[in-house]
């Protein structure tokens, strides 16, 4: 075997590994929700279904790694308005990982120019992401800053 075959080899053999971590990097915060919305993956004779538990130990990971992080940044939580708790509860106490304007504010009883507000305040104070569902939706979704800042009003 030659050395540019040797090399096509390598490289082949390592593209798709590379390509899924590269992808893992770049949607890391979405990763947990991407897994939950994922019934069945079939690989190389491997089938594994149902990845809720994947995405959990992901965000707990996640949840590790940013706990972190924020402990660096601050050890005080962020005051918010009693809008921002209104909304901030909302999102975090539902049975959906990732929340629409519409259904925050049907839930929250605030209209939906507030609640477009509020989101934009609470991802100002770094309480909130938002990112778009597998249709291509806007969805928004608390930051574990967000949790703890919830957590201490309540």
């Amino acid at each position: 075997m030659d050395w540019l075959a040797f090399w096509s080899e390598i490289i082949k053999a390592l593209s798709w590994p590379v390509a899924v971590v590269v992808l893992a990097a770049i949607f890391k915060k979405e990763l947990p929700a991407i897994l939950r919305n994922i019934k069945r993956i079939k690989a190389g004779g491997v089938e594994i279904e149902r990845l809720e538990k994947v995405a959990e130990a992901v965000e707990s990971k996640l949840d590790e790694s940013d706990d972190n992080e924020e402990d660096d940044q601050t050890n005080d939580a962020v005051q918010i308005n009693q809008a921002e708790q209104n909304v901030l509860s909302a999102i975090i106490n539902s049975r959906f990982a990732m929340r629409s304007i519409t259904g925050v504010s049907k839930e929250t009883g605030l209209n939906k120019a507030t609640v477009n507000r509020t989101y934009s305040d609470l991802i100002a104070k770094g309480l909130l992401e938002q990112t778009r569902n597998s249709e291509g939706r806007l969805r928004w979704y608390p930051t574990n800053l967000g949790r703890k800042s919830l957590a201490r009003t309540s």
